[in-house]
């Protein structure tokens, strides 16, 4: 703040040691920056951005992805399959398993 005002870092402290102004105009100043660009960003969300909700949904609310995935595999057997492989076995004498 001090160098983008013109002053050194202990002229800055200096100033806003001897007037409380001055801090609270910095404060101000930086709330005010704060508000824009999250102004910016709710509008480019709004708009359809990706980035700009996940930014919002990440920061803003905590969101994160999901680090995993879950897979659910399963083999569906006919019925007729089944006892067909059954008798295969059985005339054939054969053990599967």
């Amino acid at each position: 703040m001090a160098l983008a005002s013109g002053m050194l870092p202990l002229e800055y402290r200096q100033l806003c040691q001897f007037d409380p102004l001055a801090e609270l105009a910095a404060q101000k100043g930086k709330a005010d920056s704060e508000l824009r660009a999250a102004q910016r960003l709710n509008e480019a969300s709004e708009q359809g951005d990706a980035k700009a909700s996940l930014a919002i949904l990440q920061h803003v609310h905590g969101w994160t992805a999901r680090q995993e995935i879950s897979v659910d595999v399963y083999q569906k057997i006919s019925v007729i399959t089944a006892l067909e492989q059954a008798r295969a076995r059985v005339i054939e004498g054969t053990v599967v398993g």
